[in-house]
């Protein structure tokens, strides 16, 4: 099974409990890392979180992507040294532009993190960073220019920065995809959950997980 998940609400949770942003942001890493334990309970063989878009470093200000890059950079360390990640044999791999992020000491604690999984294969994170859904799309057909290849579904596919199919499609905090896997979940099945991302719980997943098991699939016949 491959779950995709959009974790978002992390501000207007700090908002709502009278937190800063970087206590607000450190609670929403421990529910990932919280989350990816849950995944590997329930044998969810890959994960795909999106944990900072294009749009985030685009439309974000300097203040506030400076006091995330410093928090993400403190809390893939924290995961790094997470027992959970290694006892669960998790690979972590990093899907995304990341010629966009300015900060090379997050870029490289991201690599520091791929590195430091690499050879676990039981389970896989796929940690959407600089990641956009139409942007994915449009690289794919530069790849295609210069190319003899036939444009077909599976050549496509080949050339996506992810490439597993997501069976599962959650969002918190709001009900909209936000440029997230726009190829990829086609025919994933999409639920919104009316809590912000810290909120979560593991029960909100198993209901999730079992509703899905309850569902028939037709993918489009």
């Amino acid at each position: 099974m491959h779950i995709a998940i959009t974790p978002d609400g992390n501000r207007r949770y700090a908002k709502k409990k009278g937190m800063n942003l970087e206590n607000a942001y450190a609670t929403g890493m421990n529910k990932f890392r919280d989350f990816i334990e849950w995944c590997a309970e329930m044998d969810v063989e890959c994960l795909t979180a999106y944990a900072l878009s294009l749009e985030n470093i685009q439309n974000r200000s300097r203040e506030e992507l400076e006091i995330l890059n410093k928090i993400l950079i403190k809390e893939i360390d924290k995961t790094i040294n997470d027992e959970r990640l290694h006892k669960n044999e998790v690979s972590v791999q990093i899907c995304g532009n990341l010629d966009a992020v300015k900060s090379k000491k997050f870029t490289d604690k991201l690599k520091e993190l791929e590195d430091a999984t690499a050879k676990y294969n039981k389970h896989k994170v796929n940690l959407a960073v600089a990641y956009g859904g139409r942007q994915e799309i449009m690289e794919v057909i530069e790849k295609f220019k210069d190319s003899k290849e036939e444009v077909n579904e599976e050549n496509v596919r080949n050339k996506l920065l992810v490439k597993e199919y997501p069976d599962i499609f959650i969002r918190t905090g709001a009900h909209r995809i936000s440029n997230f896997l726009l190829w990829q979940g086609a025919y994933s099945e999409i639920y919104f959950v009316d809590k912000l991302w810290p909120e979560l719980e593991k029960d909100d997943l198993l209901k999730i997980i079992d509703n899905y098991k309850k569902t028939k699939r037709n993918f489009g016949k």
